[in-house]
């Protein structure tokens, strides 16, 4: 039986020659196949930017008035969240969740809005920032 196992071990391909060749050989090659991989790499798909052209692919901004009593506030060190709202009291302040890291969502029944928030925690020594809650999604 000519092709078994053993006529197969016997006459296989010497590639031993295509191995023994110099740095010389390789180096133009092995510089094309880089060169190649990189360009393409570098290359942005073209896909994603049509769309982001046409707007169809993006984050936008919706629902600014359905959130619009909602803050994110964070806080300086060490500081108990009770502490750090006794400004706010009379905006009846509600903490929606602990996001951690001194990170909080705080939601206001009456909203004086983000400027007269700002101004109420001018001098705050517990309340590092507060900020708008945006919602946003994919198109």
């Amino acid at each position: 039986m000519p092709w078994g196992l053993s006529h197969i071990l016997r006459n296989r391909p010497d590639w031993s020659p295509l191995f023994n060749r110099t740095p010389k050989y390789w180096l133009p090659i092995c510089l094309v196949v880089f060169g190649a991989f990189v360009i393409s790499a570098c290359q942005e798909p073209n896909y994603q930017n049509e769309k982001v052209a046409e707007r169809e692919v993006g984050f936008t901004e919706i629902n600014e008035e359905s959130h619009s009593s909602e803050y994110l506030i964070v806080l300086e060190e060490n500081i108990s969240i009770t502490t750090a709202l006794n400004n706010l009291q009379k905006y009846e302040v509600r903490v929606i969740k602990n996001l951690k890291k001194g990170r909080y969502l705080i939601e206001l029944k009456q909203d004086p809005g983000i400027e007269q928030l700002r101004k109420d925690l001018e001098g705050s020594e517990h309340i590092k920032q507060i900020q708008l809650n945006f919602s946003y999604t994919i198109q």
